[in-house]
């Protein structure tokens, strides 16, 4: 026991590097865990409700798939919400011990040193030596794009990708059922954090398996279907409750949610993108800003490679004949840096559908539609990049002596973190205006809807819903149908608001506020920060009742009669 802990010792260092450097890296975020919320856009309020919506059906007993708390009345469907499954049974237990903010803040800040030590393990089991495989942690964990995730808990939570390769390798290669198993549990976990990252890792182990099926099976063990069969039973044992629902929704309601928005000769990779300055770095992303903003998809998406990693890229390309370690991720960074681009590419925010990519040959499969944006196939090219860049440093290091070899790799890792350095990690205070008190202290059962209405400020409104806990009017889902905002177009004041965001001119007020009332819709909520001062008069002159509370944030006004608390 004594010495497997000691043979584990310089793992458990590099697992501790990768969580100080975390600590350092996300600082802005760690020493504020309980009072602000990781991100600054706002997507990351979906990813608030949904955790709170997950427990606050299954403590109920009804499926978290279907709910009226937004889009009230006719509620919605959320097979297609962008649910992270793993994250919220983690954020669970943890906000009864710590709070909401710091569990959710947890969530979004362990992707870094779990997917920098996964990358490690990885890169250690490919080439063995773990001064190159810790700069391989680090070029996964601290890759811009990680970063630009930061809205987003499902996309973020890149960490298990790199062990669920990794055990599926040692599972072929040593046919062990616990290395089937363990990679099992891991694609699980990728899935249960995002389904698109289960299908990149999908396609990655697949090209795994086919290039080693080419060129080392002779060397594989008997043994290796063995470890294969535990590794998809244990999959899908732990998906199949979550991904089930998904599937038999797709088939047996194909006109509600489309799981494909068609975007992706939007959402591709500009080209140069890969090859200007991190845009967050504090020293010149400023200079990299301007090029930026000629992007489409990427004006805050920043996918750059950095210098040093292409630097080892390039060397990699001159040796890829004489060390087979390479070779396969050279490949797969080459087809998922393809796919990135999309159907064409975009040179400098200019678009030239005229010239052909591969994507355009497998973007009808189920796969790649399922990822929606091309861009996000950047995850992997992050995972690749690093594995190449990993191989290139062992390589030369491989050819100097121990203390040398030592000084490059911390001098690696210096340049590397320097690169790829993103700062601040934008936090925000959750600032749920205290009207919304009132509302909760209300008796009987009805809804709200807030105004003025967009899909951003909507995402806002769910997320103050988990204060006021009230269903609302109006909601967000990634894939809305076609009729989820029927009952809002069916209200002269709504559908203004929603479709002009101003009062129709053809507007009745109080046929409008009896609709509402009839339909269990008690108070509207009005954000005025959100409207100019023209605006805010307007629906002030439009509404024929007074406020039932104000203050410098909220006008509430009764759609009727106010039931007495």
């Amino acid at each position: 026991m004594i010495e497997r802990i000691r043979r584990c010792r310089p793992d458990l260092m590099a697992l501790l590097g990768y969580v100080l450097l975390s600590v350092a890296y996300l600082w802005p975020l760690v020493r504020c865990f309980g009072t602000a919320m990781a991100g600054d856009g706002f997507d990351r309020y979906v990813f608030q409700w949904t955790n709170w919506w997950v427990t606050e059906a299954l403590s109920q007993g009804q499926s978290p798939y279907h709910t009226d708390m937004i889009f009230y009345p006719q509620g919605v469907a959320l097979h297609f919400l962008s649910f992270s499954w793993l994250n919220t049974f983690v954020w669970w237990p943890l906000q009864a011990l710590i709070g909401n903010l710091a569990a959710y803040n947890f969530t979004v800040w362990w992707s870094w040193p779990l997917a920098g030590f996964g990358a490690y393990l990885l890169g250690r089991e490919m080439f063995d030596d773990r001064r190159a495989a810790f700069v391989t942690g680090l070029i996964y964990a601290f890759y811009p794009y990680h970063f630009a995730q930061r809205n987003h808990l499902n996309l973020l939570s890149i960490q298990w990708i790199p062990f669920s390769l990794l055990f599926l390798i040692r599972a072929v290669r040593h046919g062990r059922l616990l290395d089937g198993f363990l990679s099992g549990i891991f694609f699980a976990f990728s899935g249960l954090s995002s389904w698109h990252h289960l299908t990149l890792s999908g396609m990655l182990a697949g090209l795994w398996f086919l290039y080693a099926w080419l060129t080392e099976r002779d060397a594989w063990s008997g043994r290796a279907w063995r470890g294969l069969l535990v590794l998809m039973v244990t999959t899908a044992v732990l998906t199949g409750p979550f991904l089930a629902p998904l599937v038999w929704e797709q088939f047996a309601n194909p006109a509600g949610q489309d799981p494909y928005l068609g975007k992706e000769r939007e959402t591709q990779t500009d080209l140069v993108a890969y090859l200007i300055p991190n845009l967050y770095n504090p020293l010149w992303g400023e200079a990299a800003a301007p090029v930026h903003r000629r992007f489409l998809r990427n004006k805050d998406h920043a996918v750059a490679l950095g210098y040093v990693p292409l630097a080892l890229l390039v060397y990699g390309l001159f040796h890829w004949q004489k060390d087979r370690r390479i070779r396969f991720w050279l490949i797969g960074l080459l087809i998922f840096w393809l796919l990135a681009l999309g159907p064409f590419p975009r040179i400098n925010g200019r678009p030239y559908p005229g010239i052909p990519l591969p994507y355009q040959m497998v973007g009808w499969s189920f796969p790649v539609r399922s990822l929606r944006n091309p861009e996000r196939f950047n995850i992997i090219v992050g995972l690749c990049l690093s594995l190449v860049a990993g191989v290139s440093i062992a390589r030369v290091l491989s050819g100097l002596s121990n203390r040398r070899a030592a000084v490059a790799s911390v001098v690696l890792s210096a340049l590397v973190l320097l690169e790829y350095w993103s700062w601040p990690f934008p936090t925000r205070p959750p600032d749920i205006p205290t009207g919304y008190q009132q509302i909760a202290d209300q008796v009987g059962e009805f809804a709200i809807v807030d105004l003025p209405i967009s899909n951003d400020l909507s995402k806002r409104y769910m997320y103050y819903q988990t204060m006021h806990h009230r269903p609302t009017v109006t909601g967000h889902v990634s894939r809305p149908p076609a009729d989820v905002y029927a009952f809002i177009d069916s209200n002269g004041l709504l559908q203004g608001m929603r479709r002009e965001g101003r009062l129709s001119s053809e507007g009745n007020s109080q046929a409008d506020l009896a609709g509402l009332a009839e339909a269990g819709v008690r108070y509207l909520v009005v954000h005025q920060e959100q409207l100019s001062d023209e605006e805010l008069g307007a629906l002030k002159a439009y509404l024929p009742t007074q406020p039932f509370y104000t203050d410098d944030q909220l006008f509430i006004y009764p759609t009727g009669a106010v039931t007495e608390r």
